[in-house]
């Protein structure tokens, strides 16, 4: 297979590229920093792992990204959208400005790519389309109002696409982990919003107990290559399911959401988090 990989730098997006080269497929890593040590050591250790430039907030950067594989090889087999930020902080320290940047990459970014492969893979009658969304795309959580409308809007858009685009054979599947051993959080925008002074008064103890709580939940943290394993099974799947929660804590979660008609359970597990 010809699979596509954004936000291959680090962590899940590399882990990804690594494992699906291992198993045969032409890898494109696409990548913001296409010189990353990581990745152009992973790139020089297997032949069918190339390295693609790739910003998905640029539409003429995701354009170029894909013609590069199109003429290489004339077809994209699997996309995966992995690339987004993180933001923490709570609605009222938000602006507007922030919570579309926070759209900007994780949800246009992999629409985006969408768009620039699925006209072939129609044509085509094949292809797989999978989105790395989040627990954080099932289960809105507190400080993380503008990472959850992302993942919340990227879940809809792919469970609304996928009857659709299996009338062409494409297949669309939605991968959700939960914590992820990377930096991802502490690289989060907003992370240190306390330190710069952007951060509303009124919201300090919470904002501590939140901190508190992940670094509680550190315990749990899936290593990112457990995550690119999920992802590859997706891959290779004959018949791949709309979403796949990558750990039992995952899924356990996800249930909580799935089976809360109300939203009363939700709330009450979120509301006990500062209690």
């Amino acid at each position: 297979m010809i699979s596509v990989v954004t936000g291959a730098v680090s962590g899940i997006g590399l882990n990804t590229c690594i494992q699906l080269a291992a198993r045969g497929h032409q890898v494109f890593a696409g990548a913001l920093d296409p010189e990353a040590p990581a990745l152009r050591e992973a790139a020089a250790s297997a032949e069918n792992l190339h390295v693609v430039p790739l910003d998905v907030t640029d539409a003429d950067s995701v354009r170029a990204a894909v013609a590069t594989v199109h003429d290489r090889f004339g077809r994209v087999d699997v996309l995966i959208n992995n690339a987004a930020v993180g933001w923490i902080g709570t609605l009222e320290e938000l602006s507007v400005e922030e919570l579309q940047s926070a759209l900007d990459v994780n949800f246009f970014g992999a629409i985006r790519a969408t768009k620039a492969v699925l006209p072939r893979m129609r044509e085509a009658g094949s292809g797989r389309l999978i989105a790395v969304s989040s627990l954080g795309g099932v289960l809105g959580q507190p400080f993380q109002e503008a990472y959850c409308a992302s993942k919340f809007a990227l879940e809809g858009t792919y469970e609304s696409l996928r009857p659709v685009a299996a009338q062409f054979g494409v297949h669309v599947s939605l991968v959700e982990p939960g914590p992820v051993r990377t930096s991802f959080r502490r690289g989060s925008r907003g992370f240190d919003r306390n330190a710069d002074g952007s951060a509303v008064d009124a919201y300090q103890a919470l904002r501590a107990q939140h901190e508190a709580l992940m670094v509680a939940g550190e315990a749990r943290e899936q290593p990112p290559e457990e995550v690119a394993a999920c992802i590859v099974k997706v891959v290779e799947d004959p018949n791949p399911k709309l979403r796949y929660q990558t750990s039992s804590f995952t899924t356990k979660l996800a249930a909580l959401k799935l089976l809360d008609l109300d939203g009363e359970a939700v709330s009450a597990f979120t509301t006990s988090w500062f209690e």
